[in-house]
């Protein structure tokens, strides 16, 4: 499902671009991913224990199946390179590297952009939830920005429908809900490009699969 998500955001941050005259063919831009690290056993237990990993997004790919092919290749190989360990491993030398060789290290000038983007999957309660007998019908998730970050892709999955909620600068993204309309379309060619595979399967298997939202 990480991998339909990704796709889909790509899609639209890559509609995005071309409808404000930026080129995109074999652009991928790049996005922080949070990693639980957390084993089977430790699912119930207290704190947070996550890293991260970052992701190329496939703007320039505008074919919705070769793009899903292309994503899907992508983070199996960043699985298979346990990139998020390693970056957990990088954060715990913080521990034993002298305080002020990091803050020297903190103000050296960095011209490179890291990060294009933050994506960040939430599963929440698959079931619904109320409060004094009235149901919550929606749940919008909320992402925090931080420098030269335009836009926070929070995905959020509450009583089986899974919600983007786009947090973005207006100084670098005056238009959100053009960019929420981007969304959008690219999910609905998603949806299109999906309707052969699906047909193809026969009867007993699709109604085998899970539903999603």
């Amino acid at each position: 499902m990480n991998d339909v998500v990704l796709t889909i955001i790509a899609g639209g941050l890559g509609r995005y671009l071309r409808e404000h005259g930026y080129p995109t063919d074999g652009v991928a831009l790049r996005t922080m991913c949070p990693v639980s690290l957390r084993r089977p056993e430790e699912h119930d237990s207290l704190g947070n224990l996550v890293s991260m990993m970052i992701a190329p997004l496939f703007v320039g790919i505008a074919d919705p199946v070769e793009r899903l092919a292309a994503q899907r290749r992508a983070m199996e190989e960043l699985k298979a390179q346990d990139q998020a360990r390693s970056f957990d491993d990088l954060n715990a030398m913080g521990g034993v590297i002298p305080p002020i060789w990091q803050a020297i290290a903190g103000q050296l000038p960095v011209s490179v952009t890291v990060l294009n983007t933050v994506t960040t999957n939430v599963p929440g309660p698959q079931v619904p939830l109320y409060l004094m007998g009235r149901k919550l019908l929606h749940w919008y998730p909320l992402g925090p920005l931080s420098a030269r970050i335009g836009i926070f892709n929070a995905i959020l999955t509450y009583n089986h429908v899974l919600t983007i909620g786009a947090t973005v600068d207006p100084a670098l993204v005056p238009d959100a809900w053009r960019y929420m309309r981007c969304l959008k379309d690219a999910f609905e060619e998603l949806r299109l490009a999906a309707r052969p595979a699906v047909a193809a399967v026969p009867p007993a298997a699709v109604t085998a699969a899970p539903q999603a939202a």
